[in-house]
């Protein structure tokens, strides 16, 4: 089922979620999500940075004898009161991710089995300090899908070098 797809592409590199939030993510639809509320936070360790217009949000569905739909969408950077990068849809946007939304919403709905998709974020991360001092770095990752409900962690303090590897971190460029 794509809905379950989603959820998987989503997690894939780290094993620091909470079953809370794995249990809340399997019972969420990213597809009806209204594309104004969905968010997502990054608390960042010290030395640990974003490249700026560099996260991406990726969806994608194809159906069997159907064809695909899909696109991809560099977010608008914004801080919350915790200081955590937010990162949203921009306005221009919103409507092109609702058309792919229900596009792969209806394809689900009609073929569940002949219907594959994936929806992925990507970001480009810079460093201030030498790759050396985050080896035991650790981030957190934030998702909210309602404005008025608080972003729900989907990993908490996990470690960095579940996603990137030492050589990863070295390869980083520094931090405008």
């Amino acid at each position: 089922m794509l809905r379950s797809l989603l959820i998987v592409s989503l997690l894939s590199g780290c094993t620091a979620m909470s079953p809370g939030s794995a249990l809340w993510l399997n019972q969420v639809d990213l597809l009806s999500a209204d594309a104004a509320d969905i968010s997502v936070a990054l608390a960042l360790p010290p030395g640990l940075g974003v490249l700026p217009d560099s996260v991406t949000l990726s969806l994608s569905a194809a159906r069997a004898g159907q064809g695909s739909v899909g696109g991809s969408w560099t977010l608008e950077e914004t801080r919350d009161a915790m200081d955590r990068h937010v990162y949203r849809i921009a306005a221009a946007d919103r409507a092109e991710l609702r058309r792919v939304q229900q596009q792969a919403a209806a394809w689900e709905d009609a073929d569940p089995d002949g219907t594959a998709g994936s929806l992925s974020l990507a970001l480009g991360g810079c460093r201030t300090v030498p790759a050396e001092l985050l080896a035991d770095a650790r981030a957190s990752v934030f998702l909210s899908l309602a404005p008025d409900q608080p972003p729900r962690a989907l990993f908490r303090n996990a470690p960095v070098a579940e996603v990137l590897s030492d050589d990863n971190l070295r390869a980083l460029p520094r931090c405008l």
